[in-house]
C-alpha cells in the first residue's frame, strides 16, 4: 500500500542512517562535507566519501561516532556552513 506523500514532508526517500535529521532539509545545494558536524572528529585529514556526523551523537546520546554520511548527501536542517 502506498501512502500519499505530502509536498514539504521529509519521507522514507530522504533517510540516511548517522544525519541529524532528513537529507535535503537543509539550505538548497549544500551537502554534509560543507557543515562544521561532518567529520568533527578529524577535520585535519584529507577528504574523505563519508564521515561520522557529529550533530546526530549529540543527539542521540551517543558516546562514540555514528555510522558514516556519505559526504555528497544533501544536507539537513541543522547545517552549519564552514565544513571541510
Amino acid at each position: 500500500m502506498r501512502l500519499t506523500r505530502i509536498a514539504g514532508v521529509p519521507d522514507r526517500e530522504q533517510l540516511v542512517r548517522g544525519m541529524a535529521h532528513f537529507a535535503g532539509t537543509g539550505p538548497p545545494g549544500t551537502i554534509c562535507r560543507d557543515c562544521v558536524w561532518w567529520g568533527f572528529y578529524d577535520k585535519g585529514r584529507k577528504l574523505r566519501r563519508a564521515a561520522p556526523c557529529e550533530q546526530h551523537r549529540k543527539m542521540m546520546e551517543l558516546r562514540k561516532p555514528g555510522p558514516p554520511v556519505p559526504a555528497s548527501t544533501a544536507s539537513c536542517r541543522y547545517f552549519v556552513a564552514g565544513g571541510a
